[in-house]
């Protein structure tokens, strides 16, 4: 959250703009999807969690309603189901976080998250943080921990691929469970 009144009167600045009132002012895909993640890391850095999980999702279902986005470049949908499961831990919404994350496993059968291994990794990151946290939310300890001898090896083969705070998000989990 935003402590800085400074910052937090920049930010309603940006989100106040006319173009930021509605979404069917984004006439473009790529302003459609600005428009929502502005929207989003606004309401993350207010502590506007139900905001959060509107934004997030709505961006999911845009690209999801853009299957070529989808295949031409994966990761940034990989980003927007990361952070729609972060705003679905954040409201306790696990059936829709357990859903979604099924449907995030399903992507490792699929030839454009298996392109290059910056997305494999990112994908596995994700799956592995949200198991982790989904499996701690709804009391499946024993579950949540039968996962870590696996990321724990799959971190030693990646660990100098993933960003720092990557890692510590990982580890965080890991020593959360």
């Amino acid at each position: 959250a935003v402590r800085d009144k400074e910052t937090l009167k920049k930010l309603k600045i940006i989100v106040n703009d006319p173009l930021l009132k509605k979404e069917e002012r984004a006439l473009s895909y790529e302003s459609k999807l600005l428009f929502n993640h502005i929207h989003a890391n606004y309401s993350i850095a207010t502590c506007h969690i139900r905001s959060e999980y509107f934004y997030t999702k709505r961006t999911v279902e845009l690209i999801e309603s853009n299957p070529e986005q989808l295949n031409d470049s994966p990761n940034p949908y990989l980003q927007a189901l990361n952070n729609f499961h972060t705003a679905c831990a954040r409201i306790k919404k696990f059936n829709e976080l357990s859903v979604s994350l099924k449907k995030l496993k399903g992507l490792l059968q699929i030839s454009s998250f298996n392109k290059t291994e910056k997305t494999r990794i990112l994908l596995s990151r994700c799956i592995y943080n949200m198991d982790l946290i989904l499996h701690f939310n709804l009391g499946q300890f024993k579950k949540g921990v039968e996962l870590i001898p696996e990321i724990k090896k799959w971190l030693k083969q990646y660990e100098n691929k993933i960003q720092k705070t990557g890692l510590w998000v990982m580890y965080f989990h890991i020593a959360y469970t």
